[in-house]
């Protein structure tokens, strides 16, 4: 299980969309490293929340859409898809 915490806070008023993400070729906590990595690339201050078991990881997006994350995930090598999304109104 990764005991990692890179994650990032993002407020309330900056978290716009809910989305999972498959990726299936993560495997391990190296691996989540490297996706955490892309990710605040893209997005800083995303926070994820990875489920090893599914590999998957939900992400809070702050206004950006999912379009550039799954670039550049799929630029890193990973095999990145949503699998759901939905949008949310800050608490």
């Amino acid at each position: 299980s990764y005991t990692g915490k890179p994650h990032l806070q993002v407020t309330a008023e900056e978290a716009a969309f809910m989305v999972q993400v498959s990726v299936a070729n993560m495997h391990c906590a190296g691996c989540a490293k490297g996706v955490q990595a892309t990710l605040e690339r893209v997005v800083p201050g995303v926070l994820a929340n990875f489920d090893f078991e599914r590999r998957r990881l939900r992400l809070d997006v702050p206004g950006t859409g999912t379009d550039a994350i799954l670039a550049a995930l799929i630029a890193d090598g990973w095999e990145a898809r949503v699998v759901e999304s939905e949008a949310h109104q800050p608490a």
